[in-house]
């Protein structure tokens, strides 16, 4: 089976290596990027799967970045937003694209349950 890339993009580095170290261990190949810039060099450079990012960030944001992605890339990868505020709506991100927004802090056992079903093995 092809793994399954999935790039987390927060500028909190210990939520960002939680979140990658948490869906490694459920066999996902995780990618990290501390800001939506750093984030599209690296979907430039890898077949990414999907993107979770946080909405909030300095260097870039999480809706620009999924503008980004989606104007580039319509289908691939698939794009979740994250946030703990409630500064976009859940439509706004659908509207854009986005798959839709994971609430802070992050039910792991429910974003794998998430994950395997946009990647069912």
């Amino acid at each position: 089976m092809n793994s399954i890339k999935v790039l987390i993009v927060d500028d909190e580095a210990e939520l960002r290596e939680a979140i990658a170290g948490y869906l490694e261990l459920e066999d996902f190949e995780c990618f990290t990027a501390s800001n939506g810039v750093e984030a599209f060099n690296i979907i430039e450079k890898e077949s990414i799967s999907f993107v979770i990012s946080d909405i909030r960030m300095p260097g870039g944001d999480g809706v620009e970045l999924l503008k980004r992605i989606k104007a580039k890339y319509p289908d691939i990868p698939l794009v979740m937003l994250m946030t703990g505020f409630a500064e976009v709506t859940e439509t706004q991100v659908l509207k854009m694209g986005g798959l839709g927004i994971l609430e802070k802090p992050i039910n792991m056992q429910a974003l794998v349950k998430n994950l395997r079903s946009y990647f069912p093995a």
